[in-house]
């Protein structure tokens, strides 16, 4: 969540009985305004275990060249080892074998971090696979 809003506004009954809600958030702001009750940190993956999750999500059964895997480690670096956009970037590059792809597609990732905050730094990833949808009503579906 990037903004909070009030409970009742979304349909969820106050006071919450007999029920648990989770809210994932980057912004303690957010938490205290929300009134949460207990605030559980999550980090980022390691470089080792952002790299393990990459070839899980890409596949194990198609075989990277040696400089298309430094290219793909580079990309979990710039995805800030955040599993949802590694998952989301090996999805994205899941047949494609040109090395000139994956340098684009870093570079990509890298010329959409400069000079953006933290909501922009997320919507990166989201950006790059909107723009490997090679069919305009596929584009339309993830906008909506």
């Amino acid at each position: 969540m990037w903004n909070s809003f009030k409970l009742y506004e979304v349909g969820i009954p106050v006071p919450l009985k007999g029920c648990k809600l989770i809210i994932t958030t980057r912004s303690e702001k957010v938490c205290h305004k929300m009134a949460c009750q207990h605030k559980i940190k999550v980090k980022p993956l390691s470089d080792e275990e952002a790299w393990t999750l990459f070839p899980d999500k890409f596949g194990y059964d198609i075989p990277l060249s040696s400089k298309v895997e430094r290219i793909a480690k580079h990309i979990t670096r710039e995805c800030d080892c955040l599993p949802l956009g590694i998952i989301t970037m090996a999805r994205c590059m899941k047949g494609v074998d040109d090395t000139h792809e994956w340098k684009n597609a870093l570079e990509d990732m890298r010329q959409s971090r400069v000079g953006q905050d933290d909501m922009k730094k997320v919507f990166r990833t989201l950006r790059f696979s909107y723009t490997r949808l090679s069919d305009s009503a596929l584009q339309r579906c993830f906008l909506y």
